[in-house]
């Protein structure tokens, strides 16, 4: 299982608008081959930063997405992002999430 992750550090004022663009995005992301999951994050006491995981089946099937939809979706990002978004390639090494397996297994009891 892979992950990519990334982080955008959100203009003032910007954080509502952004959320719904990433919820209006996420059907693509949902079509693409390998696509597992996602999960989206805001601090619980600013409004000024997102993360973003996305989990594949596959590294190949992660860039495929990085490639093609993705860049699309980072050009969208860039009007309510302060700088560039940065982004991370994670291999899932733990989950407890049944969707998600990690290298080791644990159980979800």
């Amino acid at each position: 299982m892979h992950a990519r992750m990334i982080q955008v550090s959100l203009k003032p004022g910007k954080q509502e608008e952004f959320l719904k663009l990433v919820a209006e995005r996420l059907p693509f992301a949902k079509q693409s081959p390998g696509f597992v999951d996602a999960v989206g994050f805001t601090p619980e006491n600013a409004h000024d930063r997102f993360v973003g995981i996305m989990f594949w089946k596959s590294s190949s099937d992660a860039e495929k997405y990085s490639n093609g939809s993705g860049k699309q979706f980072i050009e969208k990002v860039k009007p309510f992002a302060q700088g560039e978004p940065t982004f991370e390639a994670l291999n899932v090494a733990v989950s407890t999430i049944r969707s998600i397996e990690g290298e080791r297994a644990v159980a979800a009891d």
